[in-house]
């Protein structure tokens, strides 16, 4: 899943995450206006119940201290997500809607992170994958503290 990097390269504390659904295209990044108040769309609500399922799946892990690497792969069930030109399925949409869902909003119910400001790097692709469509998580400290 992760290209070897020297300082980048994930260590002992290597976690991994299968969040078994896509985000709901246009909607991951879900906040609009309801009343005159913000509220969550019900596509990023379930995203942050998968990413919880996931989580536990993996032990419940915590990364409440030094700088982290996030690297995620989101496998879309249909080939138009992968669509350059028209931007449908934006990779950019991903990263708030995953360091959310992990602990970085005060809806997530995921305390994998406290805060995700100590993510300094965010690495992120998008795949096709028609028979299960899904988002892989990788998360780990950097190797340079």
């Amino acid at each position: 899943m992760h290209e070897k990097h020297s300082v980048d390269a994930p260590g002992n504390d290597y976690v991994k995450l299968v969040v078994e659904c896509a985000p709901g295209l246009g909607k991951v990044n879900g906040r609009y206006a309801d009343k005159g108040s913000k509220r969550l769309s019900d596509a990023w609500l379930t995203f942050f119940d998968y990413v919880w399922l996931a989580w536990r799946k993996a032990g419940s892990p915590t990364f409440h201290e030094g700088a982290l690497v996030v690297e995620v792969h989101v496998y879309w069930g249909r080939q138009r997500h992968l669509d350059f030109v028209t931007g449908d399925g934006d990779v950019d949409a991903l990263d708030k809607a995953v360091l959310d869902a992990m602990g970085g909003s005060e809806k997530a119910s995921c305390e994998l992170l406290d805060d995700d400001h100590r993510v300094t790097r965010f690495i992120a692709e998008k795949h096709y994958d028609k028979d299960r469509p899904r988002v892989e998580i990788g998360i780990w400290r950097r190797n340079d503290e």
